[in-house]
């Protein structure tokens, strides 16, 4: 594995398993940006797949679907301008997040849903969510534990209570940034 990249104005969302919220909190995230910043957003949703993929390491796929039945879909209806998915063998990661980056211009937001890609970037904030009951937590997840700036704790027997983002989130001209 190479040398971290730093990514500027990146934050990345990873969860410790399934069904969980992460694509709701960047939803809310990518429409909190929307209301403050002229910014252009660009969404990325990384996907590891194990042994059978159906492609040569990598693929990278556009969202043009505007029906919010997808992830990418709800993130490309939020306000990001362009979101991809990188679909990838644990081993093509970097390169494909690499390759997508050149498709996106310089002093762009960038939103991501992945746990695996804090491994290879050091975003501005990395946002984890977990479930404290959950006994069988993704190895992606507990790999980057001791990564992630915050970690908000989801209670899956009641509700979906995510934390308004303008609470915990903040943008000045070149980073995110915690409140508090």
């Amino acid at each position: 594995m190479s040398e971290l990249k730093r990514v500027e104005k990146c934050v990345i969302v990873g969860a410790s398993g399934k069904d969980i919220g992460k694509t709701t909190l960047i939803t809310n995230i990518i429409r909190h940006i929307k209301s403050i910043s002229d910014d252009k957003i660009y969404g990325i949703k990384s996907t590891i797949f194990h042994g059978d993929a159906k492609f040569d390491n990598y693929s990278i796929l556009k969202e043009d679907n505007m029906s919010g039945k997808t992830d990418t879909s709800r993130m490309l209806l939020s306000g990001c301008e362009e979101v991809y998915w990188l679909k990838t063998d644990m081993e093509s990661v970097e390169k494909g997040f690499l390759e997508i980056l050149e498709k996106i211009p310089l002093e762009s937001i960038i939103i991501c849903e992945s746990n695996t890609l804090r491994n290879f970037v050091i975003p501005d904030l990395f946002i984890l969510l977990a479930d404290e009951d959950q006994t069988n937590w993704k190895k992606s997840a507990l790999n980057i534990l001791d990564k992630a700036d915050l970690v908000i704790n989801i209670d899956r027997n009641s509700e979906l209570n995510l934390p308004e983002v303008s609470t915990f989130l903040t943008l000045d001209k070149t980073k995110f940034s915690l409140i508090g």
